[in-house]
């Protein structure tokens, strides 16, 4: 029995650049909510930029690939859309706890990266997207705390995805399903593979699975 869902945003709830859920996609999405299962956002962003769903109302939202998780998935986000450093404010932020480092580089230079490094790692979710966070962190991380907030086991977890930042997530879960737009690996690694997100991927597969 399935009873929490975690949806990776882009590529997987939303084609790259698009802000708005289709009708197809909310209206799965509050079937499954309907039948007693948690939904669940996994991203690798942070909350500030997560978007607001007016068709829509998740039971949680994870955020920086694992690293934070909110219970409350409706809280009024804000972000600084300034573009000029404040030095002083750099420096403040420098003693802060650092959750994740968004890098824009090819993930065959990833190596490059972390030679000097024993406490973090590399994942990515496109080609030139790559997020550094700690050894011990991950969407499976988050997903097993969140499975265990929720009262579940990972075996009643299904979990949705496209990057290879999902890959772990998408072995962890009960269920892993690949979008048909996901990377080669992620497919490879998946239980499931269903259509795009453009297809409407997610809707079909909870029916599939018969959860709507």
């Amino acid at each position: 029995m399935i009873k929490v869902a975690f949806f990776d945003i882009d590529g997987t709830l939303l084609p790259f650049g698009a802000s708005h859920l289709s009708n197809d996609c909310a209206r799965a999405l509050n079937a499954l909510q309907k039948n007693g299962v948690k939904l669940v956002i996994a991203t690798g962003r942070p909350l500030s930029v997560v978007p607001v769903f007016d068709n829509v109302r998740f039971d949680g939202i994870l955020c920086f690939n694992g690293q934070m998780f909110f219970a409350n998935a409706n809280l009024r986000r804000y972000v600084n859309n300034d573009s000029l450093v404040d030095l002083a404010r750099f420096e403040q932020m420098r003693q802060e706890t650092v959750y994740q480092i968004l890098v824009g580089m090819h993930y065959d230079d990833a190596p490059v990266l972390l030679p000097a490094t024993r406490q973090t790692k590399v994942t990515y979710w496109c080609d030139y997207g790559l997020d550094v966070i700690p050894k011990d962190g991950g969407k499976d991380q988050g997903l097993l705390r969140v499975a265990h907030h929720f009262g579940a086991e990972p075996s009643e977890t299904i979990a949705f995805g496209d990057g290879l930042n999902d890959l772990d997530m998408l072995r962890t879960a009960g269920i892993g399903v690949a979008m048909g737009n996901a990377m080669e690996g992620l497919k490879n690694a998946a239980d499931y593979v269903t259509r795009t997100v453009e297809e409407e991927g997610v809707a079909c597969a909870l029916r599939h699975f018969h959860l709507i």
